[in-house]
């Protein structure tokens, strides 16, 4: 759902046509730390999507930056979280879209705005038949990386193979 400033919110709340939240419920930075700091149990990590999400949404590149920049991660999405009046799973959603590609992440914002049709962060790639066709693609390049790494590492395919006569 995107949050939006309407004319009949009361001053100080984004509104959703779901629910309304205050401002006081977004994250905020604390200006001592120096680090952007969860008001609710909502906007904590445990209650967004986990390591596979990242994966299956947006690939290996937001799932790599998790796990080596975790800290980092979740400053950066709390910072969008606030500045665009996003929940967990959407912030997350858009800092995965953005780590991924970020020119076609930006493309999608201007299309946003130029539009005002919300992007689907959180669901995008979720479908069961494109996690299948996902996983089984994942297994055949790793198989042929791995028959060439083995292939690589040993000095060639094993005798076996090329005898014909047994």
């Amino acid at each position: 759902c995107a949050f939006t400033p309407v004319r009949h919110a009361p001053k100080g709340r984004l509104h959703c046509e779901r629910f309304s939240i205050g401002l006081d419920m977004v994250p905020k930075f604390d200006q001592r730390s120096a680090r952007w700091e969860p008001q609710t149990d909502e906007d904590r990590p445990q209650s967004g999507y986990g390591l596979l999400g990242s994966l299956l949404r947006q690939g290996p590149l937001p799932f790599f930056q998790r796990v080596t920049s975790g800290d980092n991660y979740d400053q950066a999405v709390l910072k969008v979280m606030a500045s665009e009046g996003l929940d967990r799973n959407e912030g997350q959603g858009n800092m995965d879209a953005y780590l991924n590609n970020p020119n076609d992440w930006a493309m999608i914002k201007l299309q946003e705005k130029e539009t005002g049709e919300k992007y689907d962060f959180v669901n995008v790639n979720m479908n069961p038949k494109q996690i299948g066709l996902t996983i089984t693609w994942a297994c055949i390049v790793f198989a042929i990386v791995g028959r060439i790494i083995y292939v690589a590492a040993t000095g060639g395919a094993p005798e076996y193979l090329y005898d014909i006569t047994s």
